[in-house]
């Protein structure tokens, strides 16, 4: 294969030949992973960044990608944690344990991984201030066959010791969502998605923070599953998990439309349709905070329609509710639409006024 003549044609006419053998030796990777060995490149960058761009794009990507995790996986089963011939120890750990993150070859990594995890002998040690625990768990979480490890996940989330391992709650989500169902392809382990994320809400608790944090991860959840979690599940998971009322702002959607004349819609929607005696609660949720509404009138349909557009639009996790809803009645109010009746602008008097007072509480 002819390479060019760049820093990163220099490290493939390096790593491709090794790769190629059936015999390569390991412990030039063990040398590539300290910084030795290496062609003139940046050595601000490292080793494992280099020993990536290695790796020709193209097709053949994941055949390589495959024979470089079985040589890891041979560094791993060493157990280079307990002892390894390297002058930089905890460089060559870190390196080892960071290009198997990014491998993402769970059939060969996942097993060597976890038996590192059971030896617990990273404890204390780090590499440029960095915990040397928190490398493996990222490289455990990327390379998981299965959702054996849900139980260190959880306890991740809730804040209590993980032998071997180190992380934040949020880390313990991130575990969690890197769980793969057994004989499922792309199926979210979805009790324990349900169970990490009312624990995770109930370790960020109702702050100033909190629900851009939440929605950050709602996001990141609604992401990685493409097609599973669609508009209405997070309202169903906050009602099925009794998520307390802040995480509402979190929400990445609530206003939808679940069928002919059917809305989905914040308590506030409500709070302007019944004035308008236009609508039937068909569903509740979250206590009420959320409702399935039946709209007889066309008219005062689309009415809804529009104004629920609005309050959407303000419902912002980086505010509090109180701030959100009199932001929204404060729009509406200043709106003059060409059809906006009389009876609307009756009833969102009221409302504005009551969200100024709620804005005006909340501040003190």
């Amino acid at each position: 294969m002819r390479v060019a003549d760049t820093p990163y044609g220099w490290m493939q006419s390096l790593l491709l030949p090794w790769l190629e053998d059936p015999r390569r030796d390991t412990r030039q990777l063990l040398r590539w992973l300290q910084g030795l060995d290496l062609p003139p490149v940046d050595p601000n960058d490292e080793p494992y960044l280099w020993i990536l761009r290695g790796l020709p794009a193209g097709g053949d990507l994941p055949q390589w990608q495959q024979r470089l995790a079985e040589a890891a996986a041979h560094v791993l089963d060493s157990a280079p944690d307990v002892e390894v011939a390297a002058d930089d120890p905890e460089m060559l750990l870190f390196n080892l344990l960071e290009l198997s993150a990014r491998l993402r070859c769970e059939a060969v990594l996942s097993a060597p991984l976890r038996a590192m995890v059971g030896r617990d002998k990273l404890a204390g040690r780090q590499y440029l201030g960095m915990d040397l625990r928190h490398s493996l768990r990222f490289a455990l979480t990327h390379n998981q066959p299965d959702c054996e490890l849900e139980a260190a996940w959880m306890a991740m989330v809730r804040g209590q010791d993980t032998p071997g391992l180190a992380g934040s709650s949020r880390d313990g989500v991130e575990g969690i969502l890197q769980m793969k169902v057994p004989r499922q392809p792309g199926a979210p382990p979805k009790r324990a998605i349900d169970e990490a994320l009312t624990e995770y809400s109930l370790v960020l608790g109702d702050s100033p923070t909190s629900a851009a944090a939440f929605n950050a991860v709602l996001l990141k959840v609604r992401d990685r599953f493409p097609g599973h979690f669609g508009s209405l599940a997070f309202v169903e998971m906050s009602d099925r998990q009794k998520w307390l009322a802040w995480t509402d702002m979190a929400i990445p959607q609530l206003f939808m439309q679940t069928g002919e004349h059917r809305y989905v819609a914040w308590r506030p929607l409500y709070d302007f349709a019944r004035q308008m005696n236009s609508v039937r609660v068909t569903r509740e949720f979250c206590g009420g905070r959320v409702l399935e509404m039946l709209v007889g009138d066309p008219a005062r349909e689309r009415l809804l329609v529009r104004v629920g557009k609005v309050i959407e639009e303000f419902r912002d996790p980086g505010v509090g509710a109180e701030v959100a809803t009199y932001k929204a009645w404060s729009a509406v109010k200043a709106n003059q639409w060409r059809d906006w009746p009389a009876a609307a602008a009756c009833a969102v008097g009221p409302l504005y006024l009551l969200s100024r007072e709620s804005v005006a509480v909340s501040t003190l």
